[in-house]
């Protein structure tokens, strides 16, 4: 079941459809917070699930997107200045964050991240950093199919 999601960098309107369609707790903040605030309550947010997880609970986190996360942990340096000196610290804190997935005896934290990625050197940078840690890769192509020659778990690509 999905326990939480966490949306950065978001408007009222989009915080708002989440929470009415969906039977979640939605954890968010909008696209106008500090960026101290918007990667306290992911870090809050973590923190939590893996209290829930030792009490039993099998929890799911889905984070929208982790390329505004990324932004957030480098504030005001991710719209200025020399940006790849300065990201490989952002960087760390989110793989900190998606390295928190886990399964135990009693409960589970899974972490599903979304990554805008454009092809720019920024997106490719993170998508990159990000393939370490995580252990599945869906492509998604419009209108909304994933695309299979791209996608895989890394279980399945260490045995071919």
């Amino acid at each position: 079941f999905f326990k939480d999601s966490v949306k950065s960098d978001r408007d009222n309107e989009e915080i708002d459809e989440i929470k009415r369609t969906l039977d979640v707790e939605v954890v968010a903040t909008r696209f106008d917070t500090d960026y101290e605030i918007q990667t306290s309550v992911a870090e809050l947010l973590i923190e939590r699930a893996k209290r829930a997880v030792e009490r039993g609970e099998d929890v799911v986190i889905i984070i929208n997107s982790t390329t505004n996360l990324v932004k957030a942990y480098l504030g005001e340096d991710a719209y200025g200045g020399n940006l790849f000196t300065t990201i490989v610290p952002a960087l760390m804190k989110v793989k900190r964050i998606m390295s928190s997935a886990v399964k135990t005896s009693r409960g589970s934290l899974t972490i599903l991240s979304l990554i805008d990625y454009s092809n720019a050197k920024f997106d490719t940078a993170i998508f990159d950093e990000m393939s370490r840690v995580c252990n599945m890769r869906a492509v998604i192509n419009a209108p909304s199919s994933i695309d299979e020659n791209l996608s895989f778990t890394k279980r399945y690509a260490n045995k071919v």
